[in-house]
């Protein structure tokens, strides 16, 4: 197979960004990403009486230093069972769990490249760029040591055993990670609308142990505080500094427009506290209705139909999302592949329009935002990743219900001019 010299070139270029800022300084820092979850591993396996004391703050934090971690930890928002994912790793000083799950981030990227080739039949050098055009998304999660590239691999890994009809299996590496990273539960929701129910049934069994096993580790207390105080702050954007810019998130540009804070928004552009749910909920039921007015025209018995309605749903999901970080778009690498394998080649400037709204979004340098005071009607260009997230998704509608009108289209039979009437 030839392959463009142009892309081996790009690639290339992507590879040496992700080495150059990403791997190599990752090998000689820990970070507090990377603290938290292994702290929280450890607080697991440990006898502390006091360890379930693991959402405050403070004590967190001397934990964390007390094992070498970085100041400036904490373990909010994370759900209890997050403390499962480091166990293997405690055994080891927190540099030497860092070095070894950096090389264990670099081997989930090189499966997430072949899973993502599987599920989507697109050649090996485009599934590259795809996953290597996140920029500044995977560079992040190699560099802080973050689990999205996990997560990413048992998406994929859930979708291959899918396609290969082994539905409790497939359900079941969903299910997994939905008690600790919530973004699985977003396909979920179309396998429900699929009346997938093995699939579903292996989902919920295998959420129910990973739960199960958090709270005899952890105790209920802890599961009660997570169900009532940090869950209910973290869907509503209230992070350490919910007006930051550094969210991209419609929960951090409507406070910015609507809510005055003496510290961090003292001028809003219009100062109205009942703003800020009024938005959001005219936000979020606009893009419903036209997630759910989509999924509607879709069949998705139908592998290809399935595929975009998954790519659509993830998307949306990211973009509701009440705090996103960059690390956070490595997941967007998987609705963009499967747009382009599934959607109607004709329409190769939504397919195009896609595609550069993802690089960018890869590219795009958000903490030199937190260094520009925006203020009156400038706070409205404070967040041009989530403008582009908005544009990503309605361009995978668009993509959508254009591929599915071209499929619905009856064929016409054109006359024979040497046939007589």
């Amino acid at each position: 197979m030839n392959v463009p010299l142009w892309k081996l070139a790009v690639l290339a270029a992507y590879i040496s960004l992700t080495v150059w800022i990403g791997i190599i300084p990752s090998w000689f820092t820990v970070g507090t990403d990377f603290t938290n979850y292994y702290v929280g591993s450890r607080l697991l396996l440990s006898q502390h009486q006091e360890r379930g004391r693991i959402y405050e703050a403070a004590w967190f934090e001397r934990e964390a230093i007390s094992l070498g971690g970085a100041q400036g930890a904490i373990f909010q928002p994370f759900p209890p069972s997050t403390t499962l994912l480091l166990l293997p790793l405690t055994s080891f000083d927190i540099i030497t769990a860092k070095r070894i799950w950096l090389a264990v981030n670099v081997a989930f990227l090189g499966l997430c490249i072949q899973l993502l080739h599987k599920v989507t039949h697109l050649s090996w050098i485009d599934s590259s760029l795809i996953l290597f055009a996140s920029g500044f998304g995977l560079v992040n999660n190699i560099y802080l040591g973050q689990m999205y590239i996990l997560l990413l691999a048992f998406l994929l890994l859930g979708l291959r055993m899918t396609l290969v009809g082994r539905s409790i299996l497939a359900g079941a590496i969903l299910g997994f990670m939905v008690p600790i990273k919530y973004f699985p539960a977003f396909p979920l929701v179309v396998f429900a609308v699929r009346k997938d129910w093995k699939l579903l049934a292996g989902a919920c069994i295998s959420s129910l142990v990973v739960i199960a096993i958090g709270m005899w580790g952890l105790g209920l207390e802890v599961h009660r505080i997570f169900l009532t105080d940090v869950l209910m702050n973290h869907l509503d954007g209230k992070f350490q500094n919910p007006f930051s810019v550094s969210y991209q998130s419609f929960n951090s540009l409507s406070r910015l427009l609507f809510i005055a804070h003496p510290i961090y928004n003292p001028s809003p552009l219009i100062p109205w506290s009942f703003g800020y749910p009024v938005f959001r909920f005219v936000v979020v039921a606009t893009l419903l209705f036209l997630l759910i007015r989509t999924l509607c025209s879709i069949d998705l018995k139908n592998d290809r139909e399935l595929g975009l309605g998954l790519a659509l749903v993830m998307s949306g999901g990211l973009l509701l999302t009440p705090g996103m970080a960059s690390y956070h778009f490595i997941l967007l690498a998987l609705p963009l592949a499967l747009f382009l394998a599934h959607s109607d080649e004709r329409h190769r400037y939504l397919r195009l329009s896609l595609l550069v709204s993802y690089a960018v979004i890869g590219l795009l340098p958000i903490p030199l935002l937190r260094t520009v005071s925006f203020e009156g009607a400038t706070v409205l260009l404070s967040h041009p990743r989530l403008y582009l997230l908005l544009a990503f998704f309605c361009l995978g509608i668009g993509l959508t219900r254009r591929t599915v009108a071209a499929a619905c289209k009856p064929l016409t039979m054109q006359p024979n001019p040497h046939i007589s009437p």
